[in-house]
């Protein structure tokens, strides 16, 4: 790439001193962050680098191979059942203990390995981290990771258990309240935004607060309507009279009895107020389906009132599974076809699953008007009837395949045993992995979203997030959801990196569904898309710029991209950039900076990338339309932060892919 629009050595800083090996192959229960890889999309995470020797193959070997009694117990589940009590006195980072998914364990010497840092895992200690643990990297099979330090199972303490006059845990339900005489603009956001959130609040440790806070907002909030709508009080008590319980009333001025803190007690029935507010397109309803046949096909319909399905939101598995049963005293091998049909919508997520009443030899999907999946399924038997969808249900057609509605955060990933079909060396220490998918398999992963790998290490299950990229011109695949493409820089002290230096053609792989939390809306309004890649840092990108050039041809829509690696030999896809440069005819600009090439080798930019650099190439934060996404390694990304901040880029202005 000529470098015409050289910047002045002035503008550089030196350069950045080379990444922790250390933590680039860690991992991390509770922290922000346990990726080794730069690949995994997300935002606001954080690491710490790690001392020598505390690598995760280091954990690996220290559990497996030391003979270390890791548990302080004499052994893996030698203390037997642990109490609340018992474990609320390990909270000490010389003693600390944690309870996650009803297992505890002894991690004090998991400490200094953790690569979120002792205290952002100190979060968790002497208490029940499993709300925490989920919601920062559900994928972790902390079962395993964690093994050798595992105390014993975790036992509520009955006698905190809140219990009735006959001895029974005790259930509170609140029925929902409507305020439909009230106008919207006279109920307190504050109180419609508790009222929408509560139920999230209830199943968080800290629902106890939230239900106080909750019956104090509703307080002020009766007292305020008696006070402004007066003979309300009498109106409410009779229109309530047949749904609310006598311990309440209009303005919840009678104390409400906090929700038992016991954890299958904290799904309670919060009170709800009914506005004219829009629904939300991020949490829409339960979908519902159904399904009609022809000779060769059956068409299995699932309709939503999520406005922006698309054929990316829509993950499905057909599989054939073997089933060996004993009848008339001989063994049997018998076939069953499986569906799973995923739909993520939005902040929620709807999987419909089941055994199909017969074999299927091919699929097909497609969308209808943003709000509809149609899902068709070709027979493998032609010309023969399904009684029904779903198998074993011949003398009921309408029997239901089993549905699941639910946050998309809550839900575990999935795995399916995919294909590398083809490796290409990408640059001397980064590969280009062709991975397909299974036969009867639909997946598209979306633009800057992740899937995580995962493997066997010496008994430990690793798992890690990387970003799929996409050619710059033309179909590997990714398009029509049977395979993908991952460029992954292999480490020398890489555990899952050296493991898939080891794969070769035809080699086996495990894949989950994908993941993350960038939005594709944001590149539709976008004029400029400015884009900055630090290393393997440029795999979101590749996706990013074929995704908002395809199908628009706007002159005043443009990319800028700058690439910053070590040396010329780093530089990623130098020839496909170039032959999308020339396709999209200037609309794409693309600055390398390196810094530490050879001085006889490069003439171009040199250093790291600067707050100079970015304000000269960049438009100004007051330029419409203007989004900003940047990719590195940790010190990079927290470089890149604060040019933001210095240039006076809003947050809602960019986005970290950490």
């Amino acid at each position: 790439m000529a470098q015409s629009s050289r910047m002045g050595q002035s503008s550089l800083m030196p350069p950045p001193p080379p990444p922790s090996s250390s933590s680039s192959s860690s991992s991390g229960l509770l922290s922000p962050a346990t990726s080794i890889s730069s690949n995994a999309t997300g935002s606001g995470r954080t690491k710490v680098a790690l001392k020598p020797g505390h690598s995760l193959m280091d954990w690996i070997r220290l559990g497996k191979s030391s003979g270390t009694d890791l548990t302080g117990v004499g052994g893996p589940g030698h203390f037997g059942q642990v109490t609340e009590a018992e474990l609320a006195k390990h909270q000490r980072e010389n003693d600390v203990w944690i309870a996650i998914r009803g297992r505890v364990y002894n991690i004090t010497r998991y400490l200094d390995f953790h690569p979120g840092g002792v205290p952002e895992i100190m979060r968790g200690a002497g208490r029940d981290g499993t709300n925490l643990f989920t919601e920062i990297h559900k994928w972790v099979n902390v079962e395993s990771m964690l093994a050798t330090c595992y105390v014993g199972p975790l036992v509520i303490d009955t006698e905190r258990k809140r219990k009735s006059p006959g001895g029974h845990t005790q259930q509170l339900t609140v029925p929902s309240l409507v305020v439909s005489s009230i106008p919207s603009s006279n109920v307190p956001k504050k109180v419609q935004q508790v009222a929408a959130n509560s139920a999230d609040a209830a199943e968080s440790d800290v629902g106890q607060k939230s239900w106080k806070r909750l019956r104090t907002f509703f307080r002020s909030f009766g007292a305020m309507r008696r006070k402004s709508f007066p003979g309300t009080e009498r109106d409410d008590k009779k229109r309530c009279k047949d749904t609310v319980p006598a311990t309440l009333d209009s303005g919840m001025g009678q104390r409400l009895s906090p929700p038992s803190s016991s954890s299958s007690q904290r799904r309670s029935t919060f009170p709800t107020i009914t506005t004219s507010s829009p629904p939300d397109e991020n949490r829409p309803t339960k979908p519902s389906y159904t399904w009609d046949q022809t000779d060769d096909d059956v068409t299995l319909k699932i309709a939503t009132d999520y406005g922006s399905l698309s054929i990316d939101d829509v993950l499905l598995e057909v599989r054939t599974n073997v089933v060996t049963c004993a009848a008339a005293g001989e063994e049997e091998e018998k076939q069953s076809t499986v569906i799973t049909c995923v739909l993520f919508l939005g902040k929620m997520v709807y999987e419909l699953s089941g055994e199909l009443c017969d074999g299927v030899s091919n699929t097909k999907i497609s969308i209808d008007d943003k709000k509809a999946a149609h899902i068709v399924l070709t027979k493998t038997k032609s010309g023969k009837e399904w009684t029904a969808l779903h198998n074993g249900a011949a003398a009921a057609a309408a029997a239901p395949l089993d549905e699941h509605f639910g946050k998309r955060r809550s839900r575990l990933p999935k795995y399916r045993t995919c294909t590398v079909r083809d490796i290409e060396v990408a640059t001397h220490d980064v590969k280009l992995f062709h991975v397909e998918l299974p036969p009867l398999c639909h997946m598209v992963v979306p633009t800057g979203h992740h899937v995580y790998l995962r493997c066997n290490i010496e008994g430990v299950e690793v798992t890690r997030p990387y970003t799929p990229v996409a050619e710059m011109d033309g179909d590997c695949g990714y398009i029509n959801g049977r395979s993908f493409l991952l460029l992954v820089k292999i480490y020398s002290q890489g555990t899952m990196t050296q493991y898939l230096n080891t794969l070769q053609k035809g080699s086996q792989l495990d894949v989950s569904d994908p993941d993350g939390t960038f939005s594709e809306s944001v590149l539709d309004g976008a004029l400029s898309l400015c884009l900055v890649g630090a290393g393997t840092g440029f795999t979101p990108m590749a996706k990013l710029i074929r995704r908002f050039f395809e199908g628009n041809n706007d002159p005043l829509r443009s990319v800028k991209l700058i690439c910053a690696n070590k040396t010329t030999g780093d530089r990623l896809w130098r020839d496909r950039l170039e032959r999308m440069e020339a396709s999209v005819r200037g609309r794409l600009q693309v600055k390398d900076i390196l810094s530490a090439a050879a001085s006889d080798e490069w003439s171009g930019l040199r250093g790291r990338v600067s707050k100079d650099l970015l304000e000269e190439f960049f438009p100004p934060p007051t330029a419409d339309g203007i989004f900003i996404c940047f990719c590195g390694n940790m010190p990079f990304n927290a470089m890149m932060r604060r040019h933001m901040k210095q240039l006076g880029y809003s947050e809602s202005q960019y986005h970290l892919f950490n």
